[in-house]
Formats: C-alpha cells, sequence, structure tokens
C-alpha cells in the first residue's frame, strides 16, 4: 500500500511540474510574450523548471513528515491531549488503562502511551506514532466517561489495529504528501500577488508582471487540483484501513460485536 501510494504521489508531482514547466518555459523568454505566434516550448527550460517544481514539493512534503515524527506522543499532545500515566487516581483512567493492556497484549505489541483530550465531550479516538515501539492512543474525554468497559475495549482494540496494522505511520505519509501539495498552492498565492502588484506599477514591470500572473494562475490551479487529488486518495486509503482496523479489532477483543 505504500509502495503504491507513494508511486501515485510521484505520478501526480511529475504531471504538475510538467505542466509548470512548459508553461514557464513559454512565458519566462522575454522575446516570445510579444506574438501569440511564435510561442514554443524551451525544452532545457522546461525541464529545469520540471525538475525544480518536483524537488520544492517533495523537500517541503518530506519536511513535513520528519516535523510530524515517529513519536506518538508529541502527535498527542499537539492535540492537546493530556497523558494518562500509572499513578492516577481517576477511576475512568484506570479502566483505561487497563483496556489498553489487554488489547496491547491481544496484538503482542509493547503497550502505547496513553492520552486523554480532555475538553472534548464527543466520542472519538486516534492512534499516532511511526512504530509499535513509539505508538500512541488517546481518546476523547466524552468516550473516556460515556462508554461502557465493553465499549471502550472495542474502541481502543480498533486503534490499536491501526498501530498494528501501521497505519498510523501511513497517516502521517498521506499528510506530509498532501502538505507539500497545499504549499504549491500557497507560493502560487505569493506569486500572484506579486504580479498583481508589479502590473500596478506599470511600465517595464507591468510587461514582465504578465508571464508571472499566468504562472501564478497555473500554480493555484494545479495545486489545487493536486491537493483535491490528494485529499480523494488519502480518503481512499483511510476507508480500506479503516475496514482492515475493524476487522483487525474484532480479533483483538475477541467480540464479533466490536
Amino acid at each position: 500500500m505504500s509502495v503504491v501510494l507513494v508511486a501515485l504521489f510521484v505520478v501526480m508531482v511529475a504531471v504538475i511540474a510538467g505542466i509548470l514547466g512548459t508553461l514557464a518555459s513559454i512565458f519566462l523568454v522575454e522575446d516570445q510574450t510579444a506574438h501569440v505566434d511564435d510561442l514554443r516550448v524551451v525544452p532545457e527550460l522546461a525541464l529545469g523548471v520540471s525538475l525544480v517544481v518536483m524537488a520544492v514539493i517533495f523537500a517541503i512534503a518530506f519536511f513535513k513528515i520528519a516535523s510530524l515524527g515517529s513519536d506518538g506522543a508529541r502527535v498527542a499532545q499537539s492535540l492537546g491531549a493530556e497523558e494518562v500515566t500509572e499513578d492516577t487516581q481517576n477511576v475512568f483512567k484506570k479502566r483505561y488503562l487497563n483496556v489498553i493492556d489487554e488489547m496491547s497484549i491481544a496484538a503482542g505489541l509493547p503497550r502505547p502511551r496513553a492520552f486523554v483530550v480532555k475538553h472534548e465531550q464527543g466520542i472519538n479516538a486516534f492512534a499516532a506514532g511511526g512504530s509499535p515501539e513509539k505508538a500512541a492512543i488517546g481518546v476523547t474525554h466524552g468516550a473516556l466517561v460515556k462508554l461502557n468497559r465493553e465499549e471502550l475495549a472495542g474502541v481502543v482494540a480498533h486503534e490499536m489495529a491501526h498501530i498494528a496494522n501501521l497505519d498510523t505511520r501511513l497517516n502521517v505519509r498521506l499528510m506530509g504528501m498532501v502538505f507539500g501539495l497545499v504549499a504549491l498552492y500557497t507560493i502560487g498565492r505569493v506569486v500572484l500577488r506579486g504580479a498583481a502588484l508589479s502590473r500596478g506599477g506599470g511600465g517595464r514591470d507591468n510587461r514582465g508582471a504578465a508571464p508571472m500572473l499566468a504562472i501564478g494562475i497555473a500554480m493555484l490551479v494545479l495545486g489545487s487540483l493536486g491537493v483535491l487529488g490528494g485529499r480523494i486518495l488519502q480518503s481512499a486509503v483511510s476507508r480500506k484501513r479503516e475496514y482492515l482496523a475493524d476487522a483487525t479489532g474484532v480479533q483483538f477483543t475477541r467480540n464479533p460485536q466490536g
């Protein structure tokens, strides 16, 4: 799944970079901007710009993946969750830790660190971490106090299944890839704003702003399409992994009701 995902992302980025490189080779050559009939692609420039665009998107994506890191506890804390430790005297939190212990044994995995999103009254949960050794599971306060023990076990088993199936690592990669495409859209906005300011200045700046305006618009459009494609891919992958987590969670709880 991870290899296919990376391959699709590379293809998507290559197509976007190729289109931008082609447009740049047309519009950035000064003697080609005066006459539409003279417009042509400069292969060397198109290739160079395409490679730069690909490098920027990949660099931003990898930076985001690295910043998210493999430490699930850090991700949980960034979401405002508080860690539940062994010395807690809260009955609900003790039950939560016991359930995590049981599901860890059932999954044959190290026990993940436990977190609670204290001020969230809805029922929800998450798993984070690049590996089972650095994983964390979090539940909302609502899930902690509103669910009975069997229901809580089902929720924790589902999140434990995500850890066992390495879905948490996959999710980090998906987030990084989408972020790289979002960055392209953001850069396009900056280019477009700069071109608009130059265009308002008139004179030679006005002439030079036209190509940048076209490229900025192209970056906005392609960035938006890329993000949309990334979100669709993310949704499709998540749906499949959720089904797998449900099936795996049933094995951990030995309860067909989940």
